[in-house]
């Protein structure tokens, strides 16, 4: 029990892959602050979805586990400091199957 609390602590900071279901409320508040000045109305819109998706865990661990679609949606990774998202960085194929890929967003608090 103590290895299992004593590797959740030391996995809570640093860079992990992106997980919708656990941190998409943290992604899309990340991104308000990093882009705030910038963001228009699509933008806006994008990320109550993205916050209102984030109320969905359930859900949203579902669609990670059976869509590919979903899963190359939000494919990425996060900074995680003292328990917050603090960077994020999507990566997505340029097309289905391509081995090249593209990064689509960064933001850094």
């Amino acid at each position: 029990m103590v290895a299992v609390i004593a590797r959740r602590k030391a996995a809570s900071s640093g860079l992990r892959p992106m997980e919708p279901s656990h941190d998409l409320a943290g992604v899309a508040s990340l991104i308000q602050a990093a882009f705030a000045d910038e963001l228009d109305r699509t933008g806006q819109a994008m990320l109550r979805e993205m916050r209102s998706m984030g109320r969905l865990g359930p859900l949203v661990w579902w669609l990670e586990q059976f869509s590919l679609e979903f899963n190359e949606l939000f494919s990425g990774f996060v900074w995680v400091e003292e328990g917050r998202i603090v960077g994020n960085v999507t990566v997505s194929r340029a097309a289905p199957g391509s081995p090249r890929w593209v990064i689509s967003n960064v933001a850094v608090a």
